[in-house]
């Protein structure tokens, strides 16, 4: 919103081709947020078999942290771990949550960085919903971008990463 306000949608798929392949980060999710700034909830999360069938991840393997950070954007910062059950090569895991910033950090800014995860992506999708008076910046190195039909008065924008090969790590 023009305040610097906004409500994200998390709606994340990942998926497991080969049988043999379960590497331990996909048994796991993260999601951070400012408990001072705004709110998370979880819609769903569920580990879905190669046959439709949903295992939901059950209440007591989810659980918040926090930290205390140095101060200001860091400070009070809260994670949810999630963790998905019954899991196995060739399975998928589905995230759905939504993420409500009501108290921005720069007031009358939005301010956000994504990254492509380390593991290979071949569907990622960024879409931002502005208000047409808000100007957009951005650096999205290996992303393509296309302005998206909008509501009057707002403007809407998708970026798309489409990469089979996982981001090199640099070791120093």
């Amino acid at each position: 919103d023009a305040d610097g306000s906004f409500v994200e949608t998390i709606d994340d798929e990942i998926a497991v081709e080969a049988p043999h392949d379960s590497p331990p980060d996909m048994i796991q999710r993260v999601l951070h947020w400012n408990a001072s700034a705004g709110t998370i909830e979880i819609v769903e999360a569920a580990t879905i078999k190669p046959d439709g069938r949903r295992v939901p991840a059950p209440p007591e393997m989810m659980f918040e942290d926090r930290t205390s950070g140095p101060g200001g954007l860091f400070q009070d910062q809260r994670f949810v771990v999630i963790s998905f059950i019954e899991f196995e090569g060739g399975d998928r895991i589905l995230l759905k949550a939504r993420h409500r910033r009501t108290v921005p950090f720069f007031p009358g800014h939005f301010l956000e960085a994504r990254g492509v995860p380390p593991q290979p992506v071949r569907d990622m999708r960024l879409v931002y919903d502005l208000p047409a008076s808000m100007p957009l910046h951005h650096d999205a190195v290996g992303f393509e971008l296309a302005e998206r039909a909008s509501a009057p008065g707002r403007r809407r924008y998708e970026w798309r990463y489409t990469g089979a090969r996982a981001p090199v790590v640099e070791h120093r």
